[in-house]
């Protein structure tokens, strides 16, 4: 069977695609029309007006009412534009008063969405200390897996590899599970990487090396985690040593992968440290879509 092809029920009928309405926005409205055609889902639009918001301060002002008004109708009829292609249900909503990162994971709770897709700036980029703060704020609070992809990278034209990025953790298995459905579900090849940290120096003695990396503990140890999942599909597995998320962007690049899985962990300061440490970097910096997942109920 071909790769990157449906073989068997989906998993993402219900797909929120939160948007800007900027340019940077259209690899992940591009990912998320193809996933909902893709598995027979139906597309949320959403945008959350900023303005209006900041607005509060000053309404009983004429002509500030009249020109946010005015804004909030331009949002509505770019919504509106986005063309809607025939096979495909969407539906198109604009919020107001209130910020972006609570209005997206309200809506995503209310409406029982499966999946959350936003478009981000790399790294570097002066818009992103706006835009990546709310796809963080969604990352540390969403309890549906969210697909963040930026138009300088990759866009996601199939799922035929992915790479999933493992620190042998519960979330680190959901999130491993969850991939391994997606590759079953689109005959996709997986390969599991776990990286382990590279030895340090001190900083009084340069030749003071911590020891290195067991690697043959290191196998054994991903081995049992894999043979206690009981994977729908075998996944390929690598080890490699450095930091983490540079080291997964490496893989993704020699496996020449279309998606990068990594896991989240709980709500809360816990969850921002662990997202600071490894997803939070993997989306900042990787150059292909990333899909974010958090373990059910944490």
């Amino acid at each position: 069977m071909q790769k990157g092809s449906i073989t068997t029920m989906a998993i993402y009928n219900k797909i929120l695609f939160a948007t800007d309405l900027s340019p940077k926005a259209q690899h992940a409205q591009e990912a998320a029309f193809r996933l909902a055609r893709e598995q027979g889902g139906e597309v949320h639009l959403l945008h959350v007006n900023v303005l209006s918001a900041l607005h509060m301060e000053y309404r009983g002002l004429q002509k500030a009412d009249d020109y946010v008004q005015s804004v909030l109708a331009a949002c509505r009829d770019s919504l509106q534009a986005v063309p809607e292609p025939p096979d495909l249900r969407i539906e198109r909503s604009v919020i107001t008063d209130e910020s972006p990162g609570r209005a997206i994971l309200d809506y995503a709770d209310k409406h029982g969405i499966d999946l959350i897709v936003m478009g981000t700036d790399h790294v570097g980029s002066p818009e992103r200390y706006l835009t990546g703060s709310t796809v963080l704020k969604v990352l540390h609070g969403s309890r549906a897996p969210v697909l963040v992809t930026g138009n300088e990278g990759a866009p996601l034209t199939g799922i035929q590899r992915m790479v999933v990025g493992t620190d042998l953790s519960d979330n680190a298995a959901a999130a491993l599970r969850h991939a391994a459905e997606l590759a079953g579900e689109y005959n996709a090849e997986l390969l599991v990487s776990y990286v382990l940290p590279p030895p340090l120096a001190t900083p009084y003695d340069v030749e003071q090396v911590l020891a290195a990396p067991d690697r043959a503990a290191a196998e054994k140890a991903l081995e049992r985690f894999l043979d206690t999942l009981g994977l729908a599909v075998t996944p390929q597995r690598e080890i490699r040593t450095g930091r983490a998320h540079l080291e997964l962007m490496e893989s993704v690049k020699a496996h020449g992968a279309d998606l990068l899985v990594v896991g989240a962990s709980g709500h809360g300061a816990l969850g921002r440290i662990f997202l600071g440490s490894t997803a939070d970097r993997v989306v900042q910096h990787a150059r292909c879509p990333v899909l974010v997942h958090r373990a059910p109920g944490r």
